[in-house]
């Protein structure tokens, strides 16, 4: 089943497990439900709860490739000191051995069901094959025009190419896409792959390209537009900023934030709770109020905070030994750098601190630690705008996406144009472009896309070419331009 953007492939393949069982009496112990990554094994086990109900859905197997694979392999395999690492490169070849000698039926599966089967690899799809002869029903639901995962191994193999007797079925219409955005869609779309015909009867806004002359008037544009919209009593959910990697959407959650606007990048959400306890560890020190901190006292100003006592006041001594009374700027920063050090994890220890971070600037605009901390707490209160990745973004939609840093070097990324075998570079434009169609399909009414020259910090150059992903799209005038350079 090939599912263009927004047909719904997702709730098909729940409906397709709820007939199964309410109108076949298929038992849930008899259906296999695969998926490409842990993220959209949670999406389905949480659409099988609200559809089915936890107890019948707690019966269905819903597992990632690689979990199946470690299966397979369990009995097998002796891991040695240092090998991990060797036996999860080998895991899926090794279970295609493996599951060619499996009886059948394997498991008294009678239903296998793959989603997201466009990200599996080559080995990940032969396996897939391989269990699918065990099973006597197999249906796999993907979209070929997104496949993100080139860079990991991901390539999309037909299953029609690996087993005999394969039907294949279009749902082309889609439920989220107007005939605006889907146009775009399929102007920008990989040359080496044909899309599916996207169908529908939804109009919008027509795309446009916004042109400015440098990076500072994209943000300022884009953060007026946002809060124009939340001023016009739209949803801040609805909205999207969107861009090829993390280090361009920051100045846009800067620029948000100075305006009062939360946002939240997806899947990497900080709570509050750690900002509001470095401003008030700033608030002491200014206060010049070196008294042991308790958990009590903690408790009762900010919530439970699951931080070991001793450790703290260890801590806070050392923040009154380094720190100096001054301007809250300088005082924040200082109580964010010694309160993260308390994190074991590293990962932890930065997100919390790049959140941190993003209220320094701003601590100008206070005349006191409490004042910030009552901001952070208001902001935190707040639907936030979302920012993302475009890979991150894959499976969502939001009706005002924002494109932002499109032009050669961010999208195409400046690594896919750096001088190459002509084939490889091919395939690695083909991903960028599959990238961008991917981040067109996420708005179900209007598509803004901005570009203007960046100076790249990492490679030292200046991106100002047009982004050539965009050439079709400009030539069949599927974009209006706006123009402010």
């Amino acid at each position: 089943m090939i599912a263009v953007p927004g047909a719904g492939k997702t709730t098909m393949l729940t409906r397709r497990v709820q007939y199964l069982i309410e109108s076949r009496n298929v038992k849930p112990e008899q259906i296999l439900v695969l998926s490409f990554a842990n993220a959209s094994i949670e999406e389905l086990r949480t659409k099988f709860n609200t559809i089915l109900g936890a107890d019948v859905s707690r019966c269905v197997a819903i597992r990632t490739v690689h979990s199946v694979a470690l299966e397979l392999i369990a009995k097998t395999v002796r891991v040695g000191k240092g090998g991990a690492e060797k036996m999860f490169k080998r895991m899926v070849a090794d279970a295609i051995r493996v599951a060619t000698r499996l009886p059948q039926p394997w498991k008294e599966y009678q239903h296998l069901l793959v989603d997201e089967y466009q990200d599996c690899s080559p080995k990940q799809s032969a396996l897939i094959a391989a269990l699918a002869k065990r099973i006597p029903n197999i249906l796999v639901v993907g979209d070929p025009m997104q496949n993100l995962y080139a860079f990991a191994g991901s390539k999309y193999t037909p299953i029609s190419d690996l087993l005999s007797g394969v039907r294949t079925k279009v749902m082309g219409y889609s439920h989220r896409l107007t005939r605006q955005n889907a146009a775009l869609a399929c102007a920008v779309s990989s040359k080496s792959i044909q899309p599916a015909k996207i169908e529908t009867t939804k109009r919008g806004p027509r795309p446009a390209l916004i042109l400015d002359s440098n990076l500072r008037n994209q943000v300022k544009r884009v953060a007026g537009e946002v809060v124009s919209l939340l001023e016009q009593q739209e949803n801040a959910g609805d909205i999207a900023i969107l861009a090829r990697t993390k280090a361009i959407l920051r100045p846009f959650r800067a620029a948000l934030l100075a305006r009062a606007v939360r946002t939240e990048r997806i899947g990497d959400h900080v709570p509050a709770q750690h900002a509001m306890t470095i401003a008030y560890m700033a608030h002491k020190v200014i206060q010049r109020d070196i008294k042991p901190l308790t958990l009590k006292e903690l408790n009762i100003k900010l919530g439970q905070l699951e931080l070991d006592a001793s450790a703290l006041n260890l801590a806070f001594k050392k923040l009154t030994r380094e720190i100096r009374p001054g301007a809250l700027e300088g005082v924040f920063a200082g109580c964010a750098r010694v309160y993260t050090a308390l994190f074991v994890d590293k990962d932890v220890r930065r997100a919390i601190l790049h959140e941190a971070n993003r209220w320094v600037p701003l601590c100008r605009q206070f005349e006191s630690a409490s004042a910030l901390a009552t901001a952070i707490r208001t902001n935190e209160s707040q639907t936030p705008v979302m920012t993302s990745t475009i890979n991150k973004a894959k499976g969502r939609e939001w009706q005002y996406v924002f494109l932002v840093g499109v032009i050669d070097g961010l999208l195409p990324i400046y690594h896919a144009l750096k001088p190459m075998d002509k084939g490889k570079q091919q395939d690695k434009l083909d991903e960028e472009r599959r990238l961008l169609y991917v981040a067109t399909a996420r708005a179900s009414h209007s598509l803004r896309v901005f570009q203007s020259p960046v100076h790249h910090a990492h490679t030292r150059r200046k991106f100002s070419e047009q982004s050539r992903l965009l050439d079709v799209a400009l030539r069949s005038r599927v974009l209006s331009i706006e123009d402010y350079r």
